[in-house]
């Protein structure tokens, strides 16, 4: 697997994250992504204020931040440390590096991207099912 040679490089910057530290959170300003190498990750996204919704748990070999590196997006999720918790900081000059030297860490990102996109599309359409179903209220027969 590509990403474990990244794991085992130290071309790349590591950061340490004691359990229970955010290393990003929602709206912040985002050029960089991380590869988990160690600990977990748990992704979460505000409902309303003071209340969010754990949408993900990110483990050693998978990606987080991704959307910000490639479009310069805010953050559309706060990332936080569950454990103990080390992951690769990647800003854009590396992770083309990366593409360059390491496709198939590239081919992988595109394969968790698109099932990640897969699993958001599934959930928000139950969810829009689920809140019309609630509005329509019982169902009765003539």
């Amino acid at each position: 697997m590509a990403s474990i040679d990244l794991a085992s490089s130290d071309r790349y910057q590591r950061r340490r994250l004691s359990a229970g530290t955010t290393l990003c959170r929602e709206g912040d300003f985002g050029d960089t992504m991380y590869l988990v190498t160690e600990g977990n990750l748990q992704i979460s996204k505000r409902l309303i204020e003071g209340a969010e919704k754990v949408i993900a748990s990110l483990g050693v070999g998978q990606y987080a931040g991704e959307l910000s590196l490639l479009t310069g997006a805010q953050r559309s999720a706060t990332m936080r440390a569950t454990v103990d918790t080390e992951v690769i900081e990647i800003d854009q000059e590396a992770f083309m590096q990366i593409l360059q030297e390491q496709p198939q860490t590239g081919l992988e990102l595109m394969q968790q991207m698109a099932r990640r996109i897969h699993d958001t599309t599934e959930a928000l359409i139950l969810t829009q099912l689920a809140t019309a179903l609630a509005q329509r209220g019982p169902h009765r027969l003539p």
